[in-house]
């Protein structure tokens, strides 16, 4: 946060209020908007929260172990 002066103040999340969790949030959404092509934003648009988002991606591009196996295979020289 920004104080009068100008400066720079965090403060700790447990001191939010309602008003700075939705502008956070928010901020956080837009965020991941702007970065997402086509398909991905399709995925997400329906998300209320930045959490939900994580939580769906997650899921989403989670990897199974034979998957993340065959990749280094090939990223390891023979």
């Amino acid at each position: 946060m920004v104080n009068f002066d100008g400066e720079f103040v965090s403060k700790p999340i447990n001191e939010w209020n309602d008003n700075m969790n939705t502008f956070y949030n928010a901020k956080a959404m837009n965020t991941f908007f702007f970065a997402f092509n086509n398909m991905e934003f399709t995925r997400v648009k329906n998300c209320k929260t930045t959490f939900e988002i994580w939580k769906l991606l997650e899921v989403t591009h989670k990897k199974t172990s034979q998957v993340k196996d065959s990749r280094l295979s090939n990223l390891t020289p023979h």
